[in-house]
């Protein structure tokens, strides 16, 4: 499991601790994460659960496309994000 801050930066891993997650990578160590009240706590921060609807079907001409590609080494993901496609 990893965590990519809002703010932007790189991906931290994520382990168990004792009632809790905490961050355990080469970016970042010791933040907590921890479940309670249909929400999250971030540190400091604390975050609620909200809805989110489900998005409209891929335009057609795009389906084909969205997938993986490459070698299991080195894959390839294209993705679709808000109407965009993604790499």
């Amino acid at each position: 499991m990893h965590y990519l801050p809002v703010r932007g930066g790189e991906q931290i891993e994520v382990r168990q601790a004792a009632a809790s997650l905490i961050l355990d990578g080469k970016l970042g160590y010791g933040m907590r994460i921890v479940a309670e009240n249909n929400g999250l706590t971030i540190g400091k921060e604390q975050l609620q659960r909200v809805s989110v609807p489900k998005p409209a079907p891929s335009p057609q001409h795009r389906r084909g496309l969205m997938g993986e590609y490459g070698w299991d080494h080195d894959t390839l993901y294209i993705l679709e994000r808000d109407g965009n496609s993604r790499r």
